[in-house]
């Protein structure tokens, strides 16, 4: 079995960190309209080489409510959702224990 890349998708301010750190998946939305983001973003889900997508909080918002369920209930790639500013520590538990299966901060 091949290994599975991690990418990024968001506003090129959000996705530059990812990319100085080796990431090479990225996907760049900062020029698209809601429409164009969500194709892609969907098509990106859709690649069998990507094991982790790392989406911005503000290019999910830019979902329709129902697409953003639909990306946020995806299996695999696991779909990881950062905020460029701020994190929501419990938010951020949620999105681990729904990757790995067991919640690692349960004492």
């Amino acid at each position: 079995m091949s290994e599975l890349a991690i990418a990024v998708l968001g506003r090129s301010a959000f996705t530059l960190g990812f990319e100085l750190s080796g990431v090479r998946v990225v996907v760049n939305t900062t020029s698209l309209d809601a429409a164009s983001t969500t194709g892609l973003l969907f098509d990106t889900l859709k690649r069998q080489d990507i094991g982790v997508l790392i989406i911005e909080d503000k290019t999910l918002a830019m979902l329709s409510a129902q697409d953003r369920t639909s990306v946020e209930n995806y299996i695999r790639p696991v779909v990881v959702v950062l905020s460029e500013t701020a994190s929501d520590p419990a938010s951020l538990r949620r999105q681990i224990t729904r990757a790995i299966g067991v919640d690692v901060y349960e004492h």
